[in-house]
């Protein structure tokens, strides 16, 4: 069975994320959001994964078992 995860914020961080869930064999990398458009669309390309357009998008996927907030920490609480 696979964990399927994804991710909020798509910088330097993000990457490092995604290549421990690829490379796992039980984890899926489902689909990734960025507030800035650019960078949710090179990110999701690069894994081919949804490239969702808010938030709430992603949320509402309804297959993702894990999200993992890959923003500057001081975001995290937003």
């Amino acid at each position: 069975m696979k964990i399927r995860f994804g991710i909020i914020g798509c910088g330097y961080i993000a990457h490092r994320h995604a290549k421990f869930i690829t490379e796992h064999p039980e984890g899926e990398l489902a689909g990734a959001y960025d507030i800035i458009p650019g960078k949710t669309k090179s990110f999701c390309a690069k894994y081919s994964i949804t490239d969702c357009s808010s938030q709430d998008e992603l949320l509402s996927m309804g297959n993702i078992d894990i999200i993992n907030i890959c923003t500057p920490n001081g975001t995290h609480h937003e």
